[in-house]
């Protein structure tokens, strides 16, 4: 099986939890329960969006984009987590607090079908949390942490209704809104881990580290400084430098230097696309930016 269809799997298997626990909602009358199925559905949007823009982002770079088009996935993941996630969040905290306030006397059905729909979505994020922790990039790690959320307000969601029947019915407010905050949570973890890509984040210290060690290793080279990279996708990365070469040195001769050690870069450390080398006579700092 190819990693396209494996990256199908996921999307095919919240859809159908959402249709089971839609219907265990229309049977069941528990909010909870609604609230669990609209989860269902915003992992399985979430995760279309992010399967549709991973295979945009293996556009190659044009004149408009040089640096490619790998942080579509970032894009898209911000999207939904700022906009679509946040808003059925918001909708289903005002309906569980409409919930927990109101004195209407509603029956529910608390019958095992909806115990066995909930274990059942509960051992199937359970197996796809598992899955996704072993793989890389932004499309396995958000949905590891769908996976992970969706494991504790699915136990909420258990418990609550265990509740209700046990003559508590003001719980089926109070899981449904568990649920919702923790859709509230997942949203501003998406936020956060994509925003410092398209922030220009930058690779850490032992990376610089490792540039400095590359090119100092080429004998002609006098000294590297004011270096700078940026994450330009979730696994590729930009590099900025320039080396101290002897001033008596020709153009032809500095710039053959300068493809041997782009190609020594990108040999060191897969992630590097771009290396961007300049050439000077002077010395100056390892980095252009350092964190103080």
């Amino acid at each position: 099986m190819d990693t396209q269809m494996k990256r199908i799997i996921p999307l095919t298997v919240y859809f159908i939890l959402f249709v089971i626990k839609l219907g265990a909602y229309f049977y069941s009358g528990l909010f909870v329960v609604f609230a669990e199925a609209m989860h269902s559905f915003i992992d399985a949007i979430l995760i279309a969006i992010l399967f549709f823009s991973s295979r945009l982002s293996l556009k190659p770079a044009d004149s408009t984009h040089p640096f490619g088009h790998e942080r579509m996935e970032n894009i898209a993941s911000m999207m939904v987590s700022t906009a679509f996630i946040t808003v059925v969040s918001f909708e289903l905290f005002k309906g569980s607090l409409r919930k927990i306030f109101s004195h209407d006397v509603q029956k529910y059905y608390t019958g095992g079908i909806v115990y066995v729909i909930l274990v059942i979505s509960l051992l199937a994020v359970i197996g796809m949390s598992v899955y996704s922790r072993r793989k890389e990039g932004i499309y396995h790690r958000t949905v590891f942490v769908e996976t992970f959320n969706d494991t504790l307000s699915t136990i909420s969601a258990i418990v609550g209704i265990f509740l209700v029947s046990a003559g508590y019915p003001v719980f089926d407010g109070i899981s449904g809104l568990v649920v919702s905050i923790l859709i509230a949570i997942n949203a501003f973890l998406l936020l956060r881990s994509n925003a410092s890509f398209l922030l220009g984040k930058s690779p850490s210290e032992e990376f610089y580290d490792r540039i400095m060690d590359v090119v100092n290793s080429v004998e002609e080279v006098r000294g590297v400084h004011d270096m700078m990279a940026e994450y330009i996708g979730e696994n590729s990365i930009h590099v900025d430098l320039h080396i101290t070469l002897p001033p008596e040195m020709s153009i032809e001769e500095a710039d053959k230097i300068t493809e041997k050690i782009s190609m020594l870069l990108k040999e060191n450390d897969e992630r590097i696309k771009v290396a961007l080398i300049h050439v000077c006579p002077h010395h100056g700092g390892k980095r252009k930016f350092r964190v103080k």
